[in-house]
């Protein structure tokens, strides 16, 4: 026997993300990111529908934890994976990432320049 389902209404599962309680304080943070960052980083991770589970966020912790001996700080380190869109993150994307920066910064400060005040850019 088939039911039949209303016009309005789907047999679909609800996809909806349950709430996370997971909270920064039960994590061991060498440097705890602020309470406004924690919850935007959250929220970055509930639109991306990538649960935060206690798994996930010990291995985030560990990283994060190893970044901060590199000088970055944990506030900064969760705000570039919001901006850059990502749902963790590894220290060696932060470490090329300031190297090509520093590359291009060391670039542009030891490019000639002509005597009308332009940038020579190949040459």
């Amino acid at each position: 026997m088939v039911t039949q389902c209303h016009p309005n209404q789907s047999y679909r599962t609800s996809h909806k993300i349950e709430p996370n309680n997971i909270s920064f304080h039960r994590a061991k943070f060498v440097q705890p990111p602020s309470q406004n960052i924690w919850q935007d980083y959250l929220e970055h991770r509930k639109n991306k529908k990538a649960k935060l589970t206690e798994t996930a966020l010990n291995r985030l912790v560990q990283k994060i934890n190893a970044a901060n001996k590199f000088g970055y700080a944990t506030d900064d380190i969760l705000a570039e994976c919001m901006l850059r869109n990502w749902q963790g993150f590894e220290v060696s994307w932060l470490e090329q990432k300031k190297y090509q920066r520093n590359s291009l910064i060391n670039e542009i400060t030891t490019r000639p320049s002509n005597p009308e005040g332009f940038v020579v850019i190949n040459g």
